[in-house]
């Protein structure tokens, strides 16, 4: 409130700044008063007209960013359980934003390790804005644990996107955040750098929920399927090499991996080291091809087999493109199994990502994999290795069949 911004400012504050502009309001009424986009079966939230003649018209209507620093969702007050469980607010919220505008949330103390699951406790009502999040149309989510508050435990930090896109900036590797802060920051007229106590270093440290999170995620009931295929290796289950797959050329079908065994349905198969190629990399490739031909000549299949990664299956990440050093970079793409179930040319093995989607494809939206727009805390822990650490048989393969990679569908 205002009593806090004045005493504020007896210490250090940039509230005085031109650029600042300061209001003591109801932000969900300020909100819903603007952006929400009623549906009709709300006549009080129906339209967008400003009822207060002071209102800033800006240029654009729509926020870059918005940050939410509001109670505590562990707060015992109903007007905790009245904002985080209001989904009119949060509509106004995601409609205020444009469309690659981030929204900060501060939710609270973060998870302990033996914490059951978050609808279970007093951490109910952030369990509530998680979902509200996505069902309003939030497209990525990533959670963080922050230890530098003061408190007395870390806490627990949301960035929803409105676009899938952001998760480029956000997995980026330190030397891409380092570039990114340097193009775009100030300079210091003594030379040293403006941001004492962030780098592209201490970005890769919020870049993955914490075990904790995890761990209290895969509580819930029922339990969350990539809880269960995700979480580690099973070892009931059988898992295969390079030993156990022989290459094959014809001309009919071209370079190919067949089984040297039956391999029963639901092993595991090996894809060995993964080669990371980055964007920046990817992207250099295409502007070397583009100046000097004789040298896009010798990129030509390198990029070409890019191209088809990237296309195809869930090896590919905005960090640029993962692809096995193993026998598995030469399989081929098959035919999506939900729609060609007996040709002979159906995928029969596929990262557990594209698992995952596959079977479960009313949660994938535009166009991309579940894996991509989950807010499950595995999922964003694990996304490496879920997207491209090994290959799930579909089925018996027998020996003697040829292996064909399930594409994103």
């Amino acid at each position: 409130d205002d009593f806090i911004v004045e005493g504020g400012k007896r210490v250090s504050s940039c509230f005085d700044d031109d650029r600042a502009d300061v209001r003591f309001e109801d932000a969900l009424a300020w909100f819903i008063d603007r952006f929400y986009e009623g549906d009709g079966d709300d006549d009080e939230y129906d339209g967008k007209e400003d009822k207060d003649e002071d209102v800033i018209k800006y240029d654009d209507d729509e926020f870059d960013v918005i940050i939410m620093d509001a109670l505590d969702p562990h707060d015992d007050v109903e007007f905790a359980k009245t904002l985080y469980n209001n989904d009119v607010f949060f509509k106004s919220l995601y409609s205020g934003l444009e469309e690659d505008g981030i929204l900060v949330a501060q939710l609270g103390e973060s998870n302990h390790a033996e914490d059951p699951a978050e609808e279970n406790t007093e951490n109910a009502n952030r369990a509530a804005v998680l979902r509200l999040l996505k069902e309003v149309g939030f497209q990525s989510v990533f959670m963080y644990e922050e230890t530098h508050c003061g408190f007395e435990w870390p806490w627990e930090i949301a960035i929803a996107c409105k676009s899938i896109t952001c998760r480029s900036r956000w997995l980026s590797n330190p030397a891409q955040i380092d570039k990114l802060i340097h193009e775009r920051i100030l300079r210091s007229y003594s030379g040293t750098p403006l941001l004492k106590n962030f780098d592209g270093a201490t970005m890769a440290f919020y870049q993955a929920p914490t075990h904790s999170d995890e761990a209290v995620y895969c509580r819930k009931e029922p339990t969350p399927e990539e809880c269960v295929l995700g979480q580690g290796y099973n070892v009931d289950w059988k898992a295969f090499g390079d030993d156990s797959l022989e290459v094959v050329i014809d001309e009919e079908s071209g370079v190919g991996v067949v089984a040297k065994v039956d391999i029963p349905a639901m092993s595991y198969i090996h894809t060995g080291r993964l080669i990371h190629f980055s964007r920046q990399m990817l992207d250099t490739m295409d502007r070397v091809a583009m100046i000097n031909a004789d040298l896009g000549h010798v990129l030509e299949p390198l990029q070409s087999f890019m191209k088809q990664r990237s296309q195809n299956d869930s090896l590919n990440i905005e960090d640029g493109i993962f692809t096995p050093s193993s026998l598995a970079s030469l399989m081929q793409y098959g035919q999506p199994t939900s729609t060609h179930p007996n040709n002979s040319t159906t995928a029969n093995v596929a990262p557990l990502g594209t698992f995952l989607s596959s079977q479960h494809p009313e949660k994938a939206t535009a166009g991309y994999e579940i894996i991509y727009n989950t807010m499950s805390a595995l999922i964003s822990r694990r996304l490496s290795s879920i997207s491209a650490g090994y290959l799930l048989s579909l089925r018996h393969i027998h020996v003697g069949e040829r292996l064909f990679i399930a594409p994103v569908v």
